[in-house]
């Protein structure tokens, strides 16, 4: 139930945003899989091991999450987007 309601409920509109992202020209990638989960390890990065490790969570989230799209449009971003980008993220 967790994974149906979840993760796969995650993956699903997720893969969704970026499909649309791609046909609406701001996204470029030959296989959405692949693009997914790079934005899936941009934004978990190493959390999960440091918290099994007995670190706190962490401070700041939108500030994580505000670098892992960053990262991933940088990656996977078309001159459209990375044209309005800024240049520190």
């Amino acid at each position: 139930m967790l994974l149906e309601r979840g993760r796969r409920q995650i993956d699903r509109r997720a893969m969704g945003l970026i499909d649309s992202g791609k046909r609406a020209g701001l996204l470029r990638f030959n296989d959405a899989d692949e693009a997914y989960h790079t934005l899936y390890g941009l934004i978990v990065s190493d959390l999960h091991v440091r918290m099994l490790l007995g670190e706190p969570g962490l401070k700041d989230t939108a500030r994580q999450a505000e670098r892992a799209v960053c990262a991933f449009l940088r990656l996977y971003g078309t001159e459209k987007v990375l044209a309005e980008m800024p240049l520190v993220g």
